[in-house]
């Protein structure tokens, strides 16, 4: 492959570090040709969609620490010891913390937390990546708390990531860090994410008024500007596709990827009593009686507020059962071992029995979204009615798989045209080049890639704002 040579002596090509199915990279390498000639994923049902959609990519697919040399090896052999265009980077979040660098220090030395959690650290390969490939632009996307994420850093001492950033890539490149929600762009989904993006090209460089900072809460020079009006609606992406049911029609026949899960019979009950944009935690309405009930203060009151106060019908609120026992004088529900309950009052005679409580969560929880707003992130838990903001507007569901893919820019919907609208597949190839079967199911996998990754007309913006800086500067 014949990759073209920049007047930065660059060539125009991409890296993909932890690719996931390589969502995000549709836009680079289909949107603007921009091969992404290599990729990295530890799972082997995603590398295997890797493998699939972009034939022409070197996967690697493993643990990123152990891959690294042969991943610079690999790209300073392909590009004959020239640079790459970009670097992208999603390093996951679990374990990151945002405590105190000093609070992390003491549990580190108290024997309270590990010196070496792999998982908090995993940007620093990354970093090492960059620091030896020396790409134009890096560009690193994560949850909005990575900010304040103090980890473990080379050294095994606690510091922030930013402070890290600063430290090891500074001297080379211009960073700046921006929240960016990309329902301001084009998405139509409010979906916050932290976007860090570094240039080590000197005339670019030179424009940045303060090289000191890195986060700015308004999006940087380095960032797209924002469009905050005329967003784009849930109605707009997904009102024109044919009605589904979670327990009556599970799928359309006309369209194979507008399919749901289904319900069972509690939930079900509860999401069809709650209205648009409202959570089953709300219907406070007895469905018999019509009884409205006021929402109690009190939040261990809250949980027996389960029954009409008048007819005892039960509410059709989330709920769960359990053995426990009632306190006589407070009402609170403690567990069956307990022999005082919170408000430390004896337990005495209460007896114990089987309680019917409300769900514990959030008021997020099992809650519609609003048609006449951008959807709520879609998360990889975009099947879980439970999970924050996930239920349909009108209908008793969870999205389906085509709404999601519509809503994360995978698909071209009537308000969003994308240039590679339909050509991303889920089909599985093994290393070896025959058919995968994944251990999961085909929809959960749909939905946990989907739900991780950067939407394609997202990292579309911010590309074509990378081009405008250097037609612009250089």
């Amino acid at each position: 492959m014949e990759l073209k040579t920049l007047s930065s002596g660059a060539k125009l090509c991409s890296i993909s570090l932890f690719s996931g199915g390589g969502i995000g990279d549709i836009a680079l390498e289909w949107g603007f040709k921009i091969p992404v000639i290599v990729k990295c994923e530890i799972l082997e049902e995603r590398a295997s969609l890797l493998r699939s959609n972009y034939p022409e990519s070197k996967v690697f697919q493993g643990d990123i620490w152990d891959l690294k040399s042969e991943i610079t090896n690999h790209v300073k052999t392909t590009l004959h010891k020239s640079r790459p265009w970009l670097i992208v980077s999603s390093p996951p979040c679990q374990g990151m913390s945002t405590n105190g660098a000093g609070r992390i220090l003491k549990a580190i030395e108290d024997g309270k937390r590990s010196e070496h959690d792999e998982r908090n650290r995993l940007i620093l390969p990354s970093i090492d990546i960059i620091e030896e490939l020396s790409p134009d632009w890096f560009i690193f996307e994560n949850v909005p708390t990575m900010e304040n994420t103090v980890i473990s850093n080379e050294n095994n001492l606690p510091e922030n990531i930013m402070s890290i950033l600063k430290r090891r890539l500074g001297s080379e490149y211009t960073i700046k860090a921006s929240v960016l929600n990309f329902s301001n762009y084009g998405v139509p989904q409010n979906r916050k994410r932290l976007i860090t993006i570094g240039c080590r090209i000197n005339k670019i460089k030179q424009v940045d008024s303060n090289p000191n900072q890195i986060f700015t809460k308004k999006p940087s020079f380095l960032h797209p500007l924002p469009n905050t009006s005329n967003k784009i609606t849930l109605r707009q992406t997904i009102g024109h596709l044919e009605k589904l049911d979670s327990k009556h029609k599970l799928f359309s026949l006309k369209e194979p990827l507008h399919r749901i899960p289904k319900l069972s019979d509690d939930p079900y009950w509860w999401i069809t009593n709650t209205p648009e944009n409202e959570s089953a935690f709300n219907n406070l309405t007895c469905l018999n009686c019509n009884t409205s009930h006021i929402r109690p203060e009190t939040k261990q009151l809250d949980l027996l507020l389960v029954k009409c106060t008048k007819c005892s019908e039960n509410l059709p609120r989330p709920t769960t059962y359990e053995r426990g026992w009632i306190c006589s004088i407070c009402s609170t529900i403690n567990k069956k071992y307990t022999r005082k309950c919170i408000n430390l009052h004896q337990r005495n005679k209460a007896k114990l029995e089987t309680i019917r409580r409300l769900v514990k969560g959030f008021d997020t929880s099992y809650r519609r979204m609003t048609w006449d707003l951008p959807a709520k992130t879609i998360t990889q838990n975009s099947g879980t009615y439970s999970s924050d903001g996930k239920g349909h507007p009108e209908q008793n569901r969870v999205l389906s798989i085509l709404e999601i893919l519509l809503i994360q820019t995978v698909h071209s919907s009537s308000k969003v045209k994308v240039r590679w609208n339909g050509r991303y597949k889920f089909e599985f190839l093994s290393e070896s080049n025959t058919l995968f079967n994944p251990t999961k199911s085909l929809d959960s996998i749909i939905r946990d890639v989907i739900g991780e990754s950067i939407p394609p007309l997202g990292m579309q913006k911010i590309i074509e704002h990378l081009q405008q800086l250097e037609k612009k500067h250089c």
